[in-house]
């Protein structure tokens, strides 16, 4: 179903891929509309039994809309020090809503964001901010990761 990576050279193996996914902060979501046209969105995520846990306003959205029509999409986190030499991860799923778990994924970004002393003030606001946000999960049907190296000198 899923095309294998070409550059077999830089294949990295799904450890790294969870190691990449797990330490990173921030991915891109990629989504395809009715339009046809691709959206790509920057956003804070957190991992729950190995599938990207993320939020969105409650009121909807240009992304949710697209969820809407099409749920599959594209997940990219990237690692990297000095913007040569990077890891990165894809994710291939399907999106789901999940209304039961508004309160688990603002915990967990929470813990992911906030320092640790400052978590009891922040988890207070749980509680309200819950009504506000619809939580999803992407739904891992595909993981792959490879490395970017600084290129070969010619010879």
């Amino acid at each position: 179903m899923f095309k294998a990576m070409r550059r077999k050279d830089r294949e990295l193996p799904r450890e790294a891929a969870n190691e990449i996914l797990n330490s990173g902060k921030y991915g891109v979501l990629s989504v395809v509309g009715e339009d046809g046209y691709p959206y790509g969105v920057p956003l804070h995520y957190v991992l729950i039994d190995g599938d990207a846990h993320f939020h969105s306003a409650a009121e909807g959205g240009h992304k949710t809309e697209r969820f809407a029509n099409k749920p599959k999409a594209s997940f990219t986190v990237v690692e990297t020090k000095n913007g040569i030499k990077a890891r990165s991860a894809i994710v291939l799923g399907t999106i789901e809503s999940l209304p039961d778990m508004r309160v688990a994924v603002l915990e967990r970004l929470v813990e992911k964001f906030v320092p640790k002393f400052a978590w009891k003030p922040a988890k207070s606001g749980i509680s309200t901010a819950q009504d506000a946000i619809i939580a999803y999960q992407l739904k891992t049907e595909q993981v792959t990761a490879k490395f970017i190296d600084r290129p070969k000198k010619q010879k």
